[in-house]
């Protein structure tokens, strides 16, 4: 099976693969907190040369940190929480607020396959 092309999540997808971190690249949503940490700290990271980057003035530090931003947030964050498959879907619904309508239903169904069995 070919796995879907996703614009920067797809180029982290296969660094992780080269890397030998492929088990990164979930394609269940979940959450594991030694990855969401990671990612956290990574994206921590980024917004504190951000902030650099600004207070020096540094229009290219700017630019670096933004594609960082983006590469970890996007990339590494999509693959580490298994919502590669729900980004552009999410983006494509308006943005923000689009986004959380996609999240609100992604959750409720999420829940409804969590606990249809216990009811």
């Amino acid at each position: 099976m070919e796995k879907k092309h996703v614009p920067f999540i797809s180029e982290v997808e296969t660094f992780n693969e080269v890397m030998g971190k492929g088990w990164q690249n979930r394609t269940t949503p979940t959450i594991d907190k030694a990855d969401a940490d990671f990612v956290i700290n990574f994206i921590q990271e980024e917004l504190d040369e951000l902030k650099q980057a600004v207070e020096e003035n540094d229009i290219v530090g700017v630019l670096d940190a933004i594609l960082d931003i983006t590469y970890v947030g996007l990339g590494n964050g999509a693959l580490a929480f298994g919502l590669k498959d729900k980004i552009e879907e999410g983006y494509a619904e308006g943005g923000y607020k689009g986004g959380c309508k996609k999240l609100a239903d992604f959750r409720a169904e999420q829940f409804n396959t969590i606990y249809s069995n216990r009811c």
